[in-house]
């Protein structure tokens, strides 16, 4: 598989992961194919697969053999993720994949820049019952989270899930996720457009705070 182009941390990237067809027209099914990703530097510890996972899940949440859909994913012990999936979305996973390991290497560029900085990896999240689009967000948050601290990444978890409509989150039973990457310094958050305006309000605050 070719290496996909060099694409900043702050560009806003969406895709579109269904083609319109003519009216009366059967649309044919994607051909699902299988590709492989190497995730070892994301990897750090016994839970980052799972959480790995579960992120890509919520790209495509209705797609997936788990919940009676055609495509499928695993991580297998020597670090590969493979998955079957349409050539679409691997796109948009080859991307998030992407995000997590260049963030680190691009995070010095996007502060001499003062640019927000997160990436929107697309807007497949589903819809949750009050009819609401998740959109999956990677946030850059080295400047503003210790990553190295005994429990502050926890604790920075909580305090968005208990502030920022407390009662959308997976912690209480609904659709909103969080998790953190260690290895990227990064949150990678799956919510609706109005908490992830809340979210970035917040991270900006954090950072005119710490000038």
């Amino acid at each position: 598989m070719s290496k996909p182009s060099f694409l900043p941390i702050v560009a806003i990237c969406c895709f579109v992961l269904s083609c319109g067809v003519p009216a009366g027209a059967a649309a044919e099914p994607q051909r699902l194919q299988k590709r492989s990703y190497d995730v070892r530097p994301l990897l750090v510890n016994a839970t980052a697969a799972d959480r790995l996972m579960d992120n890509i899940h919520l790209l495509f949440p209705e797609s997936w053999n788990i919940v009676g859909g055609s495509a499928s994913q695993k991580i297998t012990p020597n670090g590969r993720l493979e998955v079957l999936q349409t050539g679409e979305a691997h796109q948009v996973i080859a991307l998030f994949l992407r995000s997590l390991t260049q963030i680190p290497a691009q995070r010095r560029m996007a502060i001499q820049q003062g640019r927000d900085r997160f990436l929107v990896i697309g807007n497949g999240g589903g819809i949750d019952d009050d009819g609401k689009r998740f959109t999956t967000v990677v946030y850059d948050v080295a400047d503003v989270v210790n990553f190295a601290g005994e429990g502050e990444v926890g604790t920075t978890i909580l305090w968005l899930e208990e502030r920022i409509a407390p009662e959308s989150w997976a912690s209480v039973g609904e659709s909103g996720l969080i998790n953190a990457f260690p290895a990227s310094q990064v949150f990678v958050i799956s919510q609706s457009e109005e908490v992830h305006r809340e979210i970035q309000a917040f991270l900006k605050g954090k950072r005119a705070g710490q000038r």
